[in-house]
């Protein structure tokens, strides 16, 4: 376990030792936020689970208590056997000790068994949001906590307000009006889309531009391979699914684009260093659909997480935000940096936002056009407000310019 982690955790763990034994577990809500600094930085399994555990904590001691039956010495019982294994560097059974902490919240009220199962998964989701806030990319923080980006991106939109970053949305409007004849897809866009019944539009661009849409086979398995193994978002996937099988999205083979992924990869995530070690802020998915817009010499890469397109488009600010949200120094490696941007000099992004004024412009979506009062902007604002909440990092103001532009 890393020393700084290890001292953190300590820190945090004394203090909710302190708050539960004062009968106080509503202070438990804000320590559950500070090991994810460490989450951000040496993205270790420690870090995480421990994040998630108090969160968890907070959620069922509460709801315990508004039940007037909560008992929670278990808890301190087993906190504070975790507090001595820290003490004495006994790692492996700290970690068997949080397994075990996680199995006593899961069956402390068999009454509140589906609650509790909604607070875990929820605390994965809820930590994944606050990691991605620190500079981390949406696919690499669902990586991190082991949860779908359909989930993650879903509330992300709903809590976050993004910062606009890159290029204005004037200048990304612009270039797709004329530009989309090959575009790669990254998961983000497709999920904004699907998820705002919006997926179908794609056939009818690709008709009108007689375009080439293309996934890279990562994406491929976290749009579709991962949610059919699983309740949720099954649906979606097979609507996905569908569009792949009708052709209108053409896997790009592992194997075609292995090594400018791999070499991508590495340097991206070597680019920014905080307490001496490098930033995984990538996530393979993302480096696959910039390696394959490489390859295919695509017209764009569709991208809407925000923190891809600042590493290619301002990598400056991009280290101004980790500094800032990490609270630590922030170290850039030029020659990695200088290399990845020499690599990726010919990747232009655009978003979902921008596809779906294109759309509008090209009656794609008029047969929803209704008799009121400007209609046509009326559409558009639902529209980019529905791929705002479903994850496209896109800010109110860009939202507005795009209104504007789309009345020109």
């Amino acid at each position: 376990m890393e020393p700084t982690v290890k001292e953190d955790i300590q820190n945090v763990l004394n203090q909710i030792i302190d708050w539960l034994s004062q009968d106080k577990p509503e202070e438990l809500l804000e320590l559950s936020n500070h090991v994810i600094h460490d989450a951000s930085i040496f993205q270790d399994e420690d870090s995480i689970s421990f994040a998630v555990l108090v969160y968890a904590l907070y959620k069922t001691i509460l709801r315990c208590k508004q039940q007037e039956e909560c008992k929670y010495g278990q808890f301190l019982e087993q906190l504070k056997k975790m507090q001595q294994l820290l003490l004495a560097d006994n790692f492996d059974d700290y970690r068997n000790a949080i397994k075990k902490l996680f199995a006593e919240i899961k069956k402390s009220d068999q009454k509140l068994a589906l609650y509790i199962e909604e607070v875990l998964a929820k605390a994965r989701i809820k930590k994944g949001s606050k990691i991605h806030e620190h500079g981390i990319s949406i696919a690499r923080a669902a990586e991190m906590l082991n949860i779908s980006q359909w989930e993650l991106a879903n509330y992300i939109g709903k809590t976050t307000i993004p910062e606009a970053v890159g290029k204005t949305v004037k200048e990304r409007l612009a270039f797709a009006r004329k530009h989309m004849k090959k575009l790669v897809f990254d998961a983000g866009p497709i999920i904004s889309l699907t998820t705002n019944n919006l997926l179908w539009t794609l056939l009818q661009l690709k008709k009108t531009v007689a375009g080439e849409f293309y996934i890279p086979s990562c994406v491929k398995k976290e749009l579709i391979e991962r949610p059919l193994q699983t309740k949720k978002f099954k649906f979606e996937a097979l609507q996905v699914e569908s569009q792949v099988e009708a052709g209108v999205l053409t896997i790009v083979p592992h194997e075609s684009i292995a090594e400018q992924s791999n070499e991508l990869y590495q340097l991206a995530n070597r680019i920014f260093y905080a307490q001496n070690r490098p930033m995984t802020i990538l996530q393979m998915g993302e480096i696959q659909t910039l390696a394959s817009a490489i390859m295919l010499d695509a017209s764009a890469a569709v991208v809407d997480e925000r923190i891809t397109r600042a590493l290619l488009e301002e990598p400056d600010r991009l280290r101004q935000i980790l500094k800032q949200r990490l609270h630590t120094s922030v170290r850039v490696d030029r020659n990695a940096l200088d290399v990845f941007s020499k690599k990726t000099r010919h990747v232009q992004i655009v978003r979902s936002a921008e596809l779906a004024v294109v759309a509008l412009e090209n009656g794609i979506l008029d047969k929803f056009i209704v008799h009121v009062p400007d209609a046509k902007r009326t559409l558009l604002e639902s529209v980019l407000w529905g791929l705002k909440l479903n994850g496209c990092a896109i800010s109110e103001e860009e939202i507005n310019v795009l209104l504007k532009s789309a009345e020109q």
